[in-house]
């Protein structure tokens, strides 16, 4: 039996169509509903042309806080356009869904961790 679903997104093009099967494959099983988006690390290069700006106090400040900052603000926006997407009548369909995750990482890993951290019973991606 199927109890609960992890939706890996990219946020991308055909994220809301197949955040639309997600929440329906969720609705058939009354299954609950975790959705993740992993952030990649920074490169090099953006690692380097902070460093050239900022001292070591700030560089450290931007990666505890700032990075918070930009996460938070990533899993706010999708649970607002999952909304827009839904309108009213999805306020129950938005129900099925438990958490939201944004985690820094590489994605492939970020997906099994948390499948695994979660023990869903089905993984959900996107092309």
């Amino acid at each position: 039996m199927i109890h609960s679903m992890l939706y890996a997104t990219d946020l991308g093009l055909y994220a809301p169509l197949v955040m639309q099967h997600a929440l329906a494959l969720a609705k058939t099983f009354n299954a609950d509903l975790y959705v993740v988006h992993a952030v990649e690390p920074m490169g090099l290069f953006a690692e380097s042309v902070l460093q050239s700006y900022l001292d070591e106090q700030a560089l450290n400040e931007f990666h505890s806080q700032g990075m918070n900052t930009v996460i938070a603000n990533i899993e706010r926006r999708v649970l607002d356009s999952f909304r827009e997407e839904l309108g009213e009548d999805g306020e129950q369909d938005l129900e099925r869904i438990k958490a939201v995750r944004v985690l820094q990482g590489d994605p492939s890993q970020v997906i099994l961790d948390q499948a695994q951290k979660l023990s869903v019973d089905l993984l959900i991606v996107g092309s």
